[in-house]
């Protein structure tokens, strides 16, 4: 007969057991997101949607071959590939604050430049009022699986949102676009001024990107 603290015993291991694995699972899924953001660090996010057309971009720090794995009915089966990303140089700026010998403070704008690489994946010969998954991969990382619908072949009414001029205001953008998912648009418009200088790399992520959703 199996004495009770044998059993114990073997319920502690067992308990351990669970819980080291659970940090690991922990553990992994936190490195996984890390990499994720070191390589990714807009998107991947949809543009120009169509019929049987959707655009897939992201922002990276890497110029490796990018690719989007996509497919219907939650597979992946497909793929399209970018050799080589576009080239893109954005200036950021942030500000110093010092103080001289007599004691003043003195508040300077500095600028740093940055370069990053943009990937733009047409997929095309897509099936009309179909919901496809998509998921991005580029330099070993690849992102968990979205999702994008094309539009109808013959729609007789869509249903979209259309704002604008939501810039200098991040946190108010985000609010007003955590409630666009509840209304399933087919698409939304924005009617500009989406950042407050479109110069400043930083202001992207800050003003636009951050807000739907799309990265840093």
């Amino acid at each position: 007969m199996v004495s009770r603290s044998l059993l114990a015993r073997r319920r502690s291991r067992a308990d351990l057991c669970l819980a080291v694995a659970g940090f690991l699972v922990t553990l992994a899924a936190v490195a996984f997101a890390q990499d994720v953001a070191r390589t990714f660090l807009k998107g991947p996010y949809v543009q120009a949607p169509g019929t049987d057309t959707m655009t897939i971009m992201w922002e990276s720090p890497t110029n490796r071959p990018g690719v989007v794995h996509y497919g219907l009915k939650g597979k992946l089966d497909h793929e399209w590939r970018c050799e080589t990303p576009r080239e893109l140089i954005g200036l950021s700026s942030h500000w110093v604050t010092n103080i001289d010998a007599g004691g003043k403070t003195i508040v300077t704008e500095a600028f740093t430049t940055n370069l990053v690489f943009l990937y733009e994946l047409p997929l095309t010969n897509l099936r009309p009022d179909s919901v496809y998954n998509y998921s991005a991969e580029t330099d070993g990382v690849r992102t968990p699986p979205r999702k994008f619908r094309t539009f109808g072949a013959h729609p007789y009414e869509v249903t979209f949102i259309a704002y604008g001029d939501s810039r200098a205001n991040p946190k108010t953008h985000a609010a007003i676009a955590a409630n666009f998912k509840r209304h399933s648009p087919d698409f939304i418009l924005h009617a500009g001024d989406m950042v407050a200088d479109g110069r400043r790399y930083d202001l992207w992520g800050r003003e636009f990107l951050r807000s739907v959703g799309a990265g840093d």
